[in-house]
């Protein structure tokens, strides 16, 4: 008779047992979810923090190159209608 009334009482534990695993888990994988993104960003070219003031070399701004065609002077309206 012992068996039969302890019985609800170890099914509560029993689920609440379940529930704080689930509860658990999700809350590590979360944690891991958001560990990975931050780092993500923060190794990006657009960090959250710029602890150094720097960017990686793949990520700093190309400088134009001067080409032939920039040593021209540009023409304008005025110089095409005087001719």
């Amino acid at each position: 008779m012992q068996i039969i009334t302890n019985f609800p009482s170890l099914i509560d534990r029993s689920l609440r047992f379940r529930f704080q695993t689930i509860v658990a888990v999700c809350f590590l994988l979360w944690t891991l979810l958001l560990v990975i993104e931050t780092l993500q960003v923060q190794h990006s070219c657009h960090p959250m923090i710029h602890w150094s003031g720097t960017l990686r070399a793949e990520c700093q701004p190309k400088l134009l190159q001067p080409n032939s065609n920039s040593s021209k002077k540009p023409e304008t309206v005025s110089d095409r209608t005087l001719q």
